[in-house]
């Protein structure tokens, strides 16, 4: 009888928790494998270049601030509206520029990129993912007031599109340089003009950007669900910005400070690359000894026989037609650096920071040479092993370098970019002379810095 009555009870219970386990579920909610999830992702450029107006007067308006009616700024707007400058980077017109990876015409670089990102994707075993690919364009100055108006405009234009999906969409925005420190001002445009807003970014990548002390912490705004910052340690440019407010120079990492500490979301990342020594040829033996990933020597890539080919700045974001600042032997000619993010981002996803960045950094090792990536922790000059993943092989590669290959432009040698900037000097030479004349007898405009303003 006590059975009996255990069995009935047992049944019962059997009978009113099934139902209980779907009753109010809304099967829709449930994301089916057959639908692609979308991303709406965003290309921010970094500066236009500053070299030719190194000056020591210009130095001392970069310190103030006080870049307006210049000649430095009436020449980089001349050069932000040349489509030259467009030909070797994802760069287009001014504000969010929908990038169109099908028109294959030479010089559509930011479809080259796109392309690129989309085949790495596949390679990488990311599946049901549809990308939409916009750049932000923005005026390239050198100049802390310009990046947070520009960064009010961004999150504007970006609001109004991710609502005219009328549908669930994630965000992703890729700041490279100094596009980077716009992206991070998004934080400060949202708390002092969008308070309200719903927008928020999926995933902020930062990639060669000089992390300023005074906008650093901006990187624990609820704005950014998800922090990828990757470095090289053979990028000498992103730590010389020397007009960074309240330090000497810039850092490559987000560092706790005055009470301030790292958010768990935040992934802090070193790029390496190795690659094999001439000398060596696939197949033989030594080759196969440079695989062996137990040996700790060829895990630190201190072997006579190993190469550090690690990007340098401009590796990082530019394609390998660009005039300068990119090897002809670097491993990945002529894809830069960032087109490895998709690799990345599948093994860091479940990986935390915020746990003493000086003294413990994610390291990714990418062989080309083997079609792996090593993802090692570091601590101070020491690294451990954290596990050997797979990446593109190099006729992989070669087969993704050939689709580019009708983005890429016919002629780009440095002579015709530096022809360009000279170009626009002196159209903003005579486009000031012709000011002048106009205000004669008057009182110019003030050169001013407009850092209290809002936008």
């Amino acid at each position: 009888m006590d059975w009996g009555r255990r069995l009935f009870t047992l049944f019962l219970a059997a009978g009113i928790a099934l139902p209980c386990t779907t009753h109010g579920v809304d099967s829709t909610a449930i994301p089916s494998s057959d639908t692609p999830q979308e991303w709406v992702v965003v290309f921010v450029h970094g500066i236009m270049s500053i070299k030719p107006h190194i000056t020591f007067g210009n130095i001392t308006r970069f310190f103030e601030d006080q870049i307006r009616y210049t000649q430095y700024a009436r020449t980089i707007k001349t050069m932000r509206n040349d489509h030259h400058f467009f030909k070797n980077q994802a760069m287009q017109e001014r504000g969010l520029v929908k990038v169109d990876i099908a028109n294959k015409s030479p010089g559509n670089s930011a479809g080259a990129l796109g392309y690129v990102m989309n085949g790495m994707e596949r390679l990488a075993g990311v599946k049901n993912r549809k990308n939409h690919y916009y750049t932000y364009g923005w005026s390239g100055l050198l100049s802390q007031s310009s990046r947070y108006r520009e960064a009010a405009r961004f999150f504007h234009d970006l609001q109004e599109l991710v609502k005219s999906f009328k549908r669930p969409v994630n965000v992703r925005v890729i700041g490279y340089s100094h596009g980077g420190c716009v992206s991070l001002e998004l934080a400060a445009a949202q708390r002092d003009i969008y308070p309200d807003s719903p927008l928020k970014i999926d995933e902020l990548v930062l990639i060669a950007t000089p992390i300023q002390h005074a906008a650093a912490q901006l990187v624990a705004s609820p704005l950014f669900k998800r922090v990828y910052n990757l470095h090289s340690r053979h990028d000498r440019v992103q730590r010389i910005d020397i007009f960074n407010p309240n330090r000497y120079l810039s850092d490559r990492l987000f560092e706790p400070c005055n009470g301030f500490s790292l958010p768990e979301k935040i992934i802090q990342v070193e790029l390496k690359l190795i690659r094999n020594h001439s000398s060596v040829t696939p197949g033989t033996v030594r080759h196969e000894h440079l695989g062996n990933f137990e040996n700790p020597r060829i895990v630190e890539g201190y072997h006579r026989l190993l190469t550090d080919a690690s990007p340098g700045h401009g590796e990082v974001w530019f394609f390998g037609w660009t005039p300068q600042f990119y090897r002809k032997s670097f491993p990945l000619y002529p894809l830069p650096m960032i087109s490895v993010l998709p690799f990345l981002q599948r093994h860091l996803s479940l990986m935390h920071g915020g746990e003493a960045p000086r003294h413990s950094i994610i390291v990714a090792d990418v062989r080309p040479d083997y079609g792996t990536i090593l993802f090692k922790r570091k601590y101070n000059k020491r690294t451990c092993l954290l596990s050997k993943e797979s990446f593109a092989t190099y006729n992989q590669l070669r087969t993704l370098t050939e689709g580019i290959s009708p983005y890429i432009p016919k002629s780009y040698s440095k002579a015709d970019y530096m022809k360009h900037i000279d170009i626009a000097s002196r159209e903003a030479r005579r486009r000031y002379k012709e000011k002048k004349k106009r205000f004669k007898g008057k009182n110019p405009p003030l050169s001013r810095s407009c850092a209290h303003k809002m936008p």
